[in-house]
């Protein structure tokens, strides 16, 4: 299934001390999620360490990732998101992110 972009969330991230911190907020049309992976394309997160997964009140979701100890600074934590389930009810799984930080 190829990555697209997906309107039903929308992304948010910061730094964190011990990396970055990605929050999916769900609009309308957002499906329940019990898991995600991000797969990062701007060479910030440490793919080698686990990422942390914690369901919001909200129905969103928080990703804690580990900071590459070679990442150079961006304006924005990019990726692929996977899911185990549907993010929306087009039964998307991989969506695009672009999250300013």
């Amino acid at each position: 299934q190829a990555p697209r972009s997906c309107e039903a969330w929308s992304f948010a991230a910061e730094r964190i001390s011990t990396g970055y911190r990605l929050v999916a907020i769900p609009k309308d049309g957002a499906l329940g999620v019990g898991g995600a992976y991000l797969f990062n394309s701007n060479a910030l997160v440490d793919s080698n360490r686990p990422q942390r997964f914690t369901a919001s009140p909200n129905g969103g979701f928080i990703l804690e990732l580990d900071r590459w100890e070679y990442a150079r600074a961006s304006a924005s934590l990019r990726g692929v998101l996977q899911s185990e389930a549907p993010l929306s009810k087009t039964g998307a799984r991989f969506v695009t992110v672009v999250a300013p930080l």
